[in-house]
């Protein structure tokens, strides 16, 4: 499909033919760092697109002959002014602007996908923006998310080094494009409607959609832009009501930016809802049989997580009522969980 004029949306400019991707080729692809130094990822794509046996590797030693890649670092060209004329690179982020990007490979193999991010990475000249989802999972990313801007449900890919410069999940948030998107742009449907079911993939998206709010109103809060943290916080409150899908692990942000933007008693009120949720689901787990228990790990551990993180924060901002309320919590549940497995 992305050979192929979609609506208003160009045909991808990708070298590798379609016979190269065709099932039993280039299925998996070893890293094999023979070149301890960044390659011009154009190099990288065609190398990887060779049949010849010399541009191959016997990867058991039996004559089973693969593709690879010879290096884990990827020099992409930038031309600076294209990427600051075509928004790539905002202007609050051009002082740490890269050229050319170093795009460090960080897992052992690449396959089918990742072979056409790099082929798209390599063709694209920045012409077009690159977006990666929220919602994919993290070990997917290979070492892109230094160059992550996030600028709402997806991760915008820059020249831009991020690694730990804003606050985020990865990458920095553009906060003045990000709040554009999500108080402006973005519609969240009938999700506040109690006659509008939300089925279990649903809840799972608007509690992510939370967060994110949370992660906005928190860049708001660095910017020292108040006013429309709020904003974003009570939006982020208002696109599901508590009594249709409980305050969670996920909310936490929204109470902490609460509390930092001087609305304190709402932040703990949240909090309090959090931590009963959080507490009442593990008396559950706790009451059930060993066996019983099968398949409510992920579950368990993210609403263990939500009681540790809110005890760290209470700490770290000073909140000692919350403080005395949370550690018993903490110590009984772990106790009962985890010690008692022992």
């Amino acid at each position: 499909m992305m050979r192929q004029k979609a609506f208003k949306s160009d045909p991808l400019p990708l070298t590798l033919a379609s016979e190269k991707y065709v099932e039993g080729t280039r299925t998996q692809l070893p890293v094999n760092n023979r070149i301890n130094k960044p390659v011009d990822i154009k190099d990288v794509v065609q190398f990887a697109g060779q049949d010849d046996k010399k541009y191959l590797i016997d990867g058991t030693g039996q004559g089973d002959y693969m593709n690879y890649l010879p290096t884990n670092k990827f020099e992409i060209p930038v031309d600076t002014a294209l990427v600051l004329a075509n928004g790539t690179v905002s202007s609050r982020f051009r002082n740490k602007m890269v050229s050319p990007m170093i795009w460090e490979y960080s897992d052992n193999y690449a396959y089918k996908g990742d072979l056409a991010i790099m082929d798209l990475l390599s063709t694209n000249g920045w012409k077009r923006p690159v977006y990666i989802s929220t919602t994919v999972p993290s070990d997917q990313y290979k070492g892109l998310q230094k160059y992550f801007i996030e600028e709402g449900l997806a991760y915008r890919i820059a020249p831009v080094k991020t690694e730990g410069s804003d606050p985020g999940d990865y990458g920095a948030i553009d906060p003045d494009v990000m709040y554009d998107n999500m108080m402006n742009k973005f519609k969240w449907g009938n999700a506040a409607d109690p006659s509008v079911y939300l089925d279990e993939n649903n809840r799972r998206m608007f509690v992510n959609f939370r967060r994110l709010f949370g992660n906005l109103g928190n860049a708001m809060l660095e910017a020292g832009d108040t006013v429309r943290a709020i904003a974003a916080i009570q939006r982020g409150l208002e696109i599901v009501p508590a009594e249709k899908l409980p305050h969670d692990y996920f909310s936490i942000v929204l109470a902490e930016d609460l509390i930092r933007a001087g609305k304190s008693d709402e932040g703990l009120k949240l909090l309090d809802n959090i931590t009963d949720y959080a507490a009442q689901y593990l008396e559950y787990v706790v009451r059930l049989r060993g066996n019983q228990r099968f398949g409510l790990d992920y579950s368990t551990g993210i609403n263990m997580q939500a009681l540790l993180d809110i005890y760290n924060m209470s700490v770290k901002m000073k909140l000692e009522s919350l403080t005395k309320s949370v550690e018993p919590l903490i110590n009984k549940y772990y106790n009962q969980l985890y010690r008692a497995n022992k």
